[in-house]
């Protein structure tokens, strides 16, 4: 067959590949969506590059929508490479931004966060925004909207508030997106973006836009994530609660998402409901990878926290089936740092060890650094109960390695590297009682008491 097709003549090929691709829009015109993929290649043999194009976004569109971002971002780069190759000079910025947004929430769905930012911040440029908030005039206005709210006086919540057209709700959308991919980057821009969008979701009508809407409860979470505030958290939540149409998952997953994400870091552990697969199914269907893998990080840590242990392995194992089904990596990062936890609350420091350096490599290739120190502080743990001290030295450089490299780490992050270090101080403080050596006596007693400090 393709010597076949190679014999025949360049501009007959051409002609072939249109005759079929108009073929296929008459014949199946009713369930043209399943065709989208195979029409632009056709269109694009056949050098119809208008159409060729048109398809490739429609078929990124259905790749989005199937949960398979790896064939939706492929398409949404090949449909842009296709109209720069045609528009050249003349190229119309709504329409970049319009492949850049579609490939940035790809490379999102992929858990490529640092590249999802860079692309966010292109669609920011073309729609003439900053790409980066000033952080005095956000930390101001958001000081004065907290204040209203917090002291009762929040006439802003009861104004006339705006309905977002289809450019607010887009930009609210790339906000929330782009927040949550900073979580795993750089905690500090992740502050002050969360900061500004909510101040921007503040002139909209919650109760009439998702986005606004979770831009309100990502606020809530963020906060208490990064140890800043709960009583602002709670608040936020109390305002969300009683405007969520609670029919609407993609309000109630980010909401039960970042509710027990409050709970869980204020330590009001109490607060946190019944586990609620129903809303976790639901929400795979509409493809909330992020709430709902958040979620389950958040309430199963919690079990493992108070050794309740019923259900955790099958969690963990659902996390492991949805990185697998849907291509969703950070599922399989979440599911290594329960298993790697749960392991350490059972006291089995032997399979931490190999774990940990399992989720350490896994989690290096697909998501942060800051994950990667939490596994080498965990192993780190492993090795000083298992009386190898150099091994565990050699872990917390490497931890602290990537530590420095931080401007802020939530606490949630940092807590098992401090826990590690103090481990090891004790170890060496003991040894040096041992061999009744008053200098390193002294030295690693300072070094212990900086550690919990």
């Amino acid at each position: 067959q393709e010597a076949a097709y190679e014999s025949i003549l360049y501009q007959k090929r051409k002609e072939i590949h249109l005759k079929v691709a108009r073929s296929i829009e008459k014949v199946f015109d009713k369930r043209l969506h399943e065709f989208y993929g195979m029409l632009a290649l056709h269109y694009i043999k056949g050098e119809g590059y208008e159409k060729a194009e048109h398809y490739l976004v429609k078929a990124g569109e259905e790749a989005m929508k199937a949960s398979a971002p790896s064939e939706a971002l492929n398409y949404h780069q090949e449909g842009l490479k296709l109209y720069l190759q045609s528009s050249k000079d003349t190229a119309d910025p709504e329409k970049l931004a319009m492949f850049e947004k579609n490939i940035a929430i790809a490379l999102y769905n992929k858990c490529r966060w640092v590249e999802a930012v860079e692309h966010i911040d292109k669609v920011f440029e073309y729609w003439n925004m900053r790409t980066s908030p000033n952080k005095i005039y956000v930390l101001i206005m958001f000081t004065k909207n907290v204040l209203s709210i917090m002291t009762g006086l929040d006439h802003l919540l009861k104004k006339t508030k705006i309905i977002p057209s289809q450019r607010d709700a887009d930009i609210l959308d790339l906000l929330y997106r782009k927040i949550a991919a900073l979580v795993y980057i750089d905690n500090f821009e992740m502050f002050f973006n969360v900061l500004n969008g909510f101040n921007k979701a503040l002139n909209v009508d919650i109760s009439k836009s998702t986005e606004a809407f979770n831009l309100y409860t990502m606020l809530a979470g963020d906060l208490s994530f990064a140890g800043l505030s709960f009583q602002i958290p709670y608040k936020i939540l109390d305002i969300c609660k009683a405007k969520m149409d609670k029919n609407n998952i993609q309000l109630r997953m980010p909401f039960t998402t970042m509710h027990t994400v409050t709970n869980h870091c204020s330590g009001d552990w109490g607060k946190i409901r019944a586990f609620d697969i129903a809303l976790v199914d639901d929400a795979l269907k509409k493809g909330l990878m992020w709430d709902l893998t958040g979620y389950m990080l958040f309430f199963f840590g919690v079990k493992i926290g108070t050794g309740d242990f019923e259900d955790v392995e099958h969690s963990i194992l659902k996390l492991y089936e949805i990185a697998n089904d849907y291509d969703y990596d950070l599922a399989a990062v979440y599911a290594d740092l329960l298993k790697v936890w749960l392991l350490i609350k059972k006291g089995k420091v032997s399979e931490v060890q190999k774990e940990a350096n399992r989720g350490f490599t896994f989690s290096g290739k697909h998501s942060t650094e800051l994950h990667q120190q939490v596994f080498l502080s965990w192993k780190a743990q492993a090795q000083i109960l298992l009386n190898d001290v150099e091994g565990a030295k050699e872990s917390m450089l490497q931890a602290q390695s990537l530590v420095n490299q931080q401007k802020f780490i939530p606490p949630m992050y940092i807590m098992y590297y401090l826990v590690a270090q103090f481990m090891v101080d004790i170890y060496l403080l003991k040894e040096a009682k041992i061999s009744n050596n008053s200098k390193n006596i002294l030295r690693f007693k300072k070094k212990a008491y900086q550690s919990v400090k």
